[in-house]
């Protein structure tokens, strides 16, 4: 009867392991599965999908980090802007160095014009790794809060890494111009709006400094180079009342909003 029993309790142990092994082999090919094809409902831009299959990779393993940025990532997209936050900040209490939840994350405090939070992760982001966007963004940063030296200078420390990089000289010129020194601004950004690789923003950008220095009709020239008669008269009328704000930081925040 004991070797029966024994038999029967062994028989028993060795069913409970291949069971737990078993449910671990599930799991491990259900997050792979779900993380698979969020990848790839992503890559044909289907949102929705993309943010459920990241959702049911997130719930078979909650410290998937790649599930966790991509699922932050596809929320951003679709303008779920606060659950997008969340999202990052979920990442950064698992992984507190994670440089790609920082930059996404920064990103979106940038969006929502918290820059003081905005420049903490830059800052931390940078002493992990320089690299030119950072530098922009933190530059971005200190616009808003009104502090332009320290603009400047993440401006120019960007530069330094990449010379070429067409969104640090056109947001170097702004920040100069926005701050007493606009002929240098207008000089900065004349020669990024006629770069081979120029798009309409920059052009806009330029357009929004000659309105700021009393030059409209400049300014209108340049914009119906993208826009329609009625659109040109629109976005003059709304530089005009920019240009009119008192604080720089200001200026840049309706700046950023003007673009969305």
């Amino acid at each position: 009867m004991r070797k029966t029993l024994s038999l029967c309790l062994i028989l028993l142990l060795m069913a409970c392991a291949q069971t737990s092994e078993g449910d671990k082999e599930a799991e491990a090919v259900d997050k792979s599965t779900f993380l698979k094809l969020a990848e790839k409902a992503y890559s044909s831009h289907d949102l929705l999908m993309a943010a459920s299959m990241y959702q049911k990779a997130i719930s078979a393993d909650p410290e998937l980090i790649p599930a966790r940025l991509g699922y932050a990532r596809t929320l951003a997209e679709m303008g779920n802007i606060p659950f997008a936050i969340d999202a990052y900040e979920q990442v950064i209490k698992l992984r507190p160095n994670d440089s790609t939840a920082k930059r996404g994350l920064a990103g979106l405090y940038l969006n929502s014009f918290k820059a003081k939070e905005a420049e903490t992760l830059l800052v931390d982001a940078l002493n992990q790794k320089p690299e030119p966007k950072l530098f922009n963004s933190l530059g971005v940063a200190y616009d808003m809060m009104g502090e332009a030296d320290d603009a400047r200078q993440a401006y120019y420390s960007g530069l330094v890494l990449d010379n070429k990089d067409q969104n640090l000289w056109a947001n170097l010129g702004l920040s100069l111009a926005l701050n007493g020194r606009a002929k240098e601004g207008v000089k900065i950004m004349q020669k990024v709006a006629n770069s081979a690789n120029a798009n309409p923003v920059y052009r806009q950008n330029l357009a929004f400094l000659y309105i700021l220095t009393g030059q409209k009709p400049v300014a209108e020239k340049i914009l119906r180079l993208d826009m329609s008669a009625e659109e040109v008269d629109k976005i003059t009328s709304f530089y005009t009342r920019v240009a009119a704000m008192e604080d720089s930081g200001d200026k840049i925040k309706a700046l950023v909003r003007g673009m969305r």
